[in-house]
């Protein structure tokens, strides 16, 4: 996570920690397999619990490739997220770096 979040106890998400809060600017990366070129389903499962709509922009191999947008949550809920993207064969780093908001990443999908 670039040293701006780090796994935090978060007893409704999956395997009961999250990363975050991601503050303005943080980036998250990491690395997906893709068995083919093509387009995919990116998804999260997001929390923002600051009080304002959150942003993050996703980019793909170091290209800008889709703003995501999670409503906004309370308490402990949460909330997924998605973009459509394009990926080669083999291995794509995705990058999610914090527009808006305070974030708490619970889990990527990869369709």
């Amino acid at each position: 996570a670039g040293g701006c979040a780090s796994p935090a106890r978060r007893p409704k998400a999956s395997g009961g920690r999250a990363l975050g809060p991601l503050a303005h600017g943080c980036k998250v990366e990491l690395d997906v397999v893709a068995p083919e070129t093509g387009r995919y389903d990116v998804r999260i499962r997001y929390a923002d619990r600051s009080g304002a709509a959150g942003e993050q922009e996703l980019a793909v191999n170091g290209r800008p490739a889709a703003t995501v947008r999670p409503r906004r949550t309370r308490g402990g809920d949460w909330t997924t997220a998605g973009a459509r993207v394009d990926l080669v064969a083999g291995r794509n780093t995705l990058a999610f770096r914090q527009v808006t908001g305070k974030g708490q990443l619970d889990y990527v999908e990869v369709e």
